[in-house]
């Protein structure tokens, strides 16, 4: 066979209305551990307009990456999720995916995101968002909070209660969490239990907690520890995957918990 002509293709999902300056820092660093990285930048329309933006936008990302990556059949798919859009655009993308481009995801990060699309999930964090921004006033909160409602009530709230969770469950044999404790935006109940339910379908979840940190700014705010446990987990599934493709057995799944993590829940039962 012919030796990979590169360590893998990377798909990177923004958060909501992110900066292409951001997001390409971010590529960049995938490019720099030898990867082909692909930005994924959309706003509230894809999140909230699933049926007309998140799915045909979600397809077309995975006909981007299934172009890519057909340059060289040999080499694993990941993904990098940022926050609630992240992880709805990478189930979009899921779903606009080959049975046999499924096969070729080795894993992927979620940073910031949250384990449950219903509308308490998504529209509970975009309240954060708008009570974050002081110039708008906390005059226009009633109305605010009066559209959110009414947007709650669109087919989107209950199709995604069933389907993000079956996509994100379905595909992708191993996930890394990286999520702040003083994260604003993501209730960890909904994560928990999503990280449960992919831990009992037999995936390895690896965990890596911060007691600070911004939402979907933790690859900044905390790159002393997360770009090495980033590089770390890459390499470890990037081996499993070569070691499923040769048919070889993969043997225990382990799952991995960030000491940092295990010390903060326990700091918390202390108090």
């Amino acid at each position: 066979k012919m030796a990979s002509k590169t360590r893998g293709y990377v798909g990177v999902l923004g958060w909501m209305s992110a900066k292409a300056k951001y997001v390409d820092k971010i590529c960049g660093w995938w490019r720099t551990q030898g990867f082909e990285a692909y930005p994924l930048l959309t706003g509230p329309p894809e999140l909230f307009c699933p049926t007309w933006r998140g799915k045909p936008t979600g397809a077309a990302f995975a006909d981007k990456l299934r172009n890519a990556a057909a340059k060289d059949k040999q080499a694993p798919v990941f993904f990098h999720a940022f926050s609630g859009q992240g992880a709805a655009m990478l189930a979009h993308t899921f779903r606009g995916m080959e049975e046999s481009e499924k096969r070729r995801i080795a894993g992927c990060v979620l940073d910031s995101c949250s384990g449950a699309m219903d509308r308490h999930s998504a529209l509970g964090g975009m309240r954060s968002a708008f009570y974050a921004q002081p110039k708008i006033g906390d005059a226009l909160a009633p109305v605010f909070n009066a559209a959110l409602s009414v947007a709650a009530l669109h087919p989107f709230a209950r199709e995604w209660e069933h389907d993000f969770q079956h996509l994100m469950l379905a595909h992708s044999p191993a996930w890394k969490v990286f999520q702040s404790h003083q994260d604003p935006y993501i209730d960890p109940v909904p994560l928990k239990k999503l990280i449960e339910l992919k831990r009992g379908t037999g995936a390895v979840v690896s965990e890596t907690w911060f007691d600070t940190g911004r939402h979907a700014a933790l690859f900044q705010d905390q790159k002393e520890k997360y770009l090495p446990d980033l590089a770390a987990w890459i390499e470890t599934e990037e081996t499993r995957w070569a070691a499923s493709q040769a048919g070889e057995p993969l043997g225990p799944r382990e799952i991995s918990i960030d000491r940092l993590s295990i010390e903060n829940e326990d700091r918390k039962q202390d108090v």
